[in-house]
């Protein structure tokens, strides 16, 4: 029972949470591909705070990688890029998945939490005085704002990751 329930939570974050899937395939070998990738990723094993002088930093394992753009700024929404390398008759499928980070899922969720429990209290206030029912509009609209604020912010960052990637790895879509 607990493996049901935990698939449900992860269906249930998979679903609300943004995420993006996109599949390049390019020219060039896997060997190719990776040494692209390396010159171009600054290796961390933990988040750092500093200018990186690459346009990525993460790690690289093999045929799989972990990424975030280098930014010169923090920007909590960034996508994190997970990559798979196949080779293929004529080059390289690359498979991206780009996902929030953890600890920002963590952080919208217990934020929807508390402001969903603040919409029902308004509801519940309005039933017996109906001037409270305006009320129900600000917590509304803090819903309305935060998932829009996490869904256009994650796929612009989405979105310039992309085209970092397809010009670097001189990649089609």
């Amino acid at each position: 029972m607990a493996i049901r329930n935990g698939a449900r939570i992860r269906f249930f974050l998979m679903n609300y949470f943004p995420q993006q899937t996109l599949t390049l395939n390019t020219s060039l070998s896997p060997n190719q591909v990776l040494d692209k990738i390396c010159s171009n990723t600054q290796v961390t094993q933990k988040e750092e705070f500093k200018i990186y002088k690459k346009l990525f930093k993460g790690y690289i394992s093999g045929s799989h990688f972990k990424l975030t753009r280098s930014l010169s700024y923090r920007n909590s929404f960034q996508a994190e890029i997970f990559g798979e390398l196949s080779a293929v008759d004529k080059g390289t499928f690359i498979k991206l998945d780009m996902k929030l980070q953890p600890l920002i899922k963590v952080f919208i969720m217990i934020w929807c939490a508390g402001v969903s429990l603040a919409l029902i209290v308004f509801v519940i206030s309005s039933i017996n005085n109906p001037k409270m029912a305006i009320g129900c509009l600000i917590p509304f609209g803090m819903l309305v704002f935060g998932y829009g604020l996490t869904l256009v912010c994650f796929n612009l960052d989405c979105d310039e990751s992309k085209k970092i990637m397809t010009n670097l790895l001189e990649a089609n879509h």
